[in-house]
């Protein structure tokens, strides 16, 4: 909701300086992305390389995230919560398969978007599983 203007001169230096002091005391921040990030990627560059996770909500494009940061950052997420409460148990295998796929899997962690939703369906809990299980080695 703010011009990048805005935004690169009063949120992202004090975004990067928490993240920074953060690390200086041995904890990995995890960035919590909900929301469309896709025109500030860019700048997550910034942080000192294999430090921090990337969670990301299905909002802003995994796979220019990857693109973006490459191997310098952990993403994780992505699998939407309306995937794991409405679709099918074929349809979250299918989809958590092809960002295993897409993004590889090292450096990317297979989790919902967020939080699993509350009435996220278990069997759809377990496609997610199993195709981490048979894809992720």
């Amino acid at each position: 909701m703010l011009s990048m203007d805005v935004w690169k001169r009063f949120a992202w230096p004090y975004f990067k300086q928490f993240a920074e002091l953060v690390i200086s005391h041995g904890v990995t921040p995890i960035f919590h992305l909900d929301s469309n990030w896709d025109r500030g990627l860019e700048y997550f560059r910034e942080m000192p390389e294999k430090t921090c996770i990337m969670g990301l909500d299905s909002k802003t494009d995994i796979r220019l995230a990857k693109k973006t940061i490459g191997d310098m950052m952990c993403i994780l997420g992505d699998v939407p919560a309306e995937l794991l409460a409405f679709g099918t148990p074929e349809a979250t295998f299918d989809h958590c398969t092809e960002l295993i796929r897409d993004i590889g899997s090292e450096g990317y962690i297979l989790a919902s978007g967020c939080d699993v939703p509350s009435n996220g369906r278990k069997e759809n809990i377990k496609a997610m599983r199993e195709s981490a299980l048979k894809y992720a080695y």
